[in-house]
C-alpha cells in the first residue's frame, strides 16, 4: 500500500513571517505614506461645472419619445441652466427664506431644520413646502419613505404637532436618526453613538494584539493605533464629547487604556484629543 506523505517546506518562524509580519509591514508602510500631506489652510471651495471646460457635448438616448415624464426632462436638460447651475438664482435653489429655518445639503442628503417658538411652525412648514415645489420644478424626486421628522422639545407637557406631508405622503415620526454617521436621539443623549464607537474600537483591538505578538516596533504600534483605532474613538468627537456621561467617557477611556497596556506606551487621552480639536476648529 503507497500512503503519501506531505511536508510544509516552511518552518514555524517563516510561517509567521509570511503570514503576520509582512503583511503588517506593508500595511504600516501604506499608513505612513498616508502621513505625508500638505498642510492644509483656508481654501475656497471646489466647484466642477462644465463651461470651465470650454465646448462640451453630451450624448444622450431618448428611449421613450412622446413620454410627458421624459419630455420634460428633455426640456430641462435642454434649456438654461442645462448641465450646471451657474445662471441659477440663490433664492431659487432651495435655501431657507427665514432665520429661524436651517437647511443642510450633503451630497444626496438633506436635512432641514427649524427652530420654532410659540407654538407658530408656520416658516418650518413653509420651508417644507418650497423644498418639495422646488424639488418638484427641477425633476428631482423626494424619496417620502426615507424621509423622517424628529422633534426635540424638553417641556413637560406638549402635544405633538402633526407631522408635515411630502407629496401627499405624511412624514414618519421618529425618536431618533443617523446624521453623517452620528446617532442623534429626541433627549439629545448619546449612547447609541458611543456604544457603536466602543464596538468599532474594540474589533480593531485585535489586530493592535495580533501585530504586538508579531513583536513590531512600539512606534509603529502607536501609528498603527492613531491611523486606525483613535480615528474611530474621536469620531464626531466636538459633537457629542460634552454631552456624554461620566459611565461613557469611562467606557471610551477603556479602550485607550487597554491599547496602552498593549503597546507599552502612554497615548493621549479623550479629554486631551477633544480639546485640540476644538481649538483646530
Amino acid at each position: 500500500m503507497f500512503q503519501p506523505q506531505c511536508y510544509c517546506p516552511l518552518d514555524h518562524a517563516d510561517l509567521c513571517v509570511s503570514q503576520i509580519v509582512l503583511p503588517a509591514v506593508f500595511v504600516l508602510v501604506a499608513l505612513l505614506f498616508s502621513f505625508i500631506v500638505p498642510p492644509f489652510g483656508k481654501y475656497p471651495a471646489l466647484q466642477l461645472q462644465p463651461w470651465m471646460y470650454g465646448e462640451q457635448f453630451t450624448f444622450f438616448s431618448h428611449d421613450a419619445p412622446g413620454d410627458p415624464s421624459m419630455e420634460n426632462l428633455l426640456e430641462a436638460r435642454l434649456d438654461q441652466p442645462g448641465f450646471g447651475t451657474k445662471c441659477m438664482d440663490t433664492a431659487d435653489q432651495g435655501e431657507p427664506s427665514h432665520d429661524s429655518v436651517k437647511l443642510i445639503k450633503f451630497a444626496d442628503d438633506t436635512t432641514l431644520i427649524g427652530l420654532i417658538s410659540n407654538n407658530d411652525e408656520s416658516a418650518y412648514r413653509r420651508e417644507v413646502d418650497r423644498l418639495v415645489s422646488w424639488c418638484s420644478g427641477n425633476n428631482l424626486e423626494l424619496n417620502a419613505q426615507k424621509t423622517v421628522e424628529m422633534i426635540v422639545d424638553f417641556r413637560k407637557s406638549t402635544v405633538p404637532p402633526p407631522p408635515p406631508s411630502v407629496m401627499d405622503s405624511p412624514i414618519t415620526s421618529v425618536e431618533s436618526f443617523r446624521f453623517l454617521g452620528t446617532t442623534i436621539t429626541q433627549d439629545l443623549k448619546w449612547e447609541p453613538t458611543i456604544s457603536s464607537l466602543i464596538k468599532k474600537a474594540q474589533q480593531r483591538m485585535y489586530f493592535l494584539r495580533q501585530l504586538r505578538k508579531a513583536k513590531l516596533p512600539a512606534q509603529m504600534l502607536v501609528q498603527f493605533y492613531t491611523a486606525i483605532i483613535e480615528s474611530i474613538l474621536t469620531s464626531s468627537i466636538t459633537v457629542w464629547f460634552a454631552g456624554a456621561t461620566v459611565r461613557d467617557k469611562q467606557r471610551l477611556q477603556r479602550i485607550v487604556r487597554s491599547a496602552e497596556e498593549v503597546i507599552g506606551r502612554s497615548l493621549p487621552s479623550l479629554q486631551d484629543l477633544q480639546e485640540a480639536a476644538v481649538h483646530q476648529d
